[in-house]
């Protein structure tokens, strides 16, 4: 029997199990991306907009759900949420949004 001073601990690694993938939007709609993640500790979802030659711009939120409210076409591009607990290495997933311009019909005159 173990005594009450002495407490067994253990860790997990960081996995996925559920985000979001690519999308096409159409401008001025909200969008919400997602990115869940197991381990112990719990992990921690850090989301970034990635910049051209691959790397991970300023952190833009933490936590499961980034939400774009009214997106605009500037906010194209390539998404990573990246989830960590301490143990192992991160993991992360990457993904690409695509902002479509909403066209008006104007009649002929």
């Amino acid at each position: 029997m173990l005594s009450p001073h002495c407490l067994l601990s253990f860790s997990v690694e960081t996995s996925l199990t559920s985000y979001s993938g690519d999308q096409t939007v159409i401008e001025g709609s909200n969008l919400s991306l997602l990115c869940i993640a197991t381990g112990k500790p719990t992990p921690s979802i850090t989301w970034t907009k990635v910049w051209e030659n691959g790397t991970d711009g300023e952190k833009m939120f933490v936590g499961n759900y980034l939400d774009i409210i009214r997106i605009r076409r500037t906010a194209s591009g390539i998404y990573r949420c990246t989830a960590y607990n301490g143990i192992g290495n991160p993991v992360n997933s990457s993904l690409h949004i695509n902002v479509i311009c909403k066209y008006r019909h104007v009649p002929f005159r």
